[in-house]
C-alpha cells in the first residue's frame, strides 16, 4: 500500500468562487507557500472549501523476506 507525502499542489474545486488576487486554478507548490494564509483565512470566512490538497503517492519499500537458517 503506498503511502501520501506531503501535499505537492492544490487542485481547484471552488466552482467559480475566487479569492480576489489569488489564482481561481490548481496551484503549484510555490502558489502554496504564497497563498496559503489568505486562503486558509478566506475559506474560513467564505465557509466554503476552495481547494483542496493534491499528493503524489510514494510506493513504500518492498518487504524481503529473510531465509532463516
Amino acid at each position: 500500500m503506498a503511502k501520501k507525502s506531503e501535499p505537492t499542489g492544490w487542485r481547484y474545486v471552488g466552482n467559480g468562487t475566487y479569492i480576489p488576487g489569488v489564482p481561481a486554478r490548481d496551484l503549484t507548490p510555490v502558489e502554496m507557500q504564497e497563498y496559503t494564509e489568505v486562503i486558509s483565512v478566506q475559506s474560513s470566512l467564505l465557509g466554503v472549501a476552495l481547494y483542496e490538497a493534491t499528493y503524489v503517492e510514494q510506493p513504500e519499500a518492498p518487504v524481503v523476506a529473510r531465509e532463516q537458517r
